[in-house]
């Protein structure tokens, strides 16, 4: 029984220093993704409010 605790601690240790890697490489792939969405939709929030204003300026224009 004391082999196998032995045994699977030496499996937990390899393979958690195999993934290491790829999980950091996984969360930094997902931050930047999220950057660049947030980006992107401040960006076309920022574009159609500026646009909502216009329009909403030439419908309320008083013409004699």
């Amino acid at each position: 029984m004391n082999e196998f605790f032995k045994k699977a601690r030496e499996m937990v240790k390899k393979t958690a220093r195999d993934v290491s890697g790829q999980a950091i490489t996984e969360y930094v792939a997902m931050v930047a993704m999220f950057l660049g969405l947030t980006f992107i939709l401040v960006t076309l929030l920022r574009v159609f409010s500026d646009y909502g204003w216009r329009i909403l300026g030439l419908v309320g224009m008083d013409y004699p």
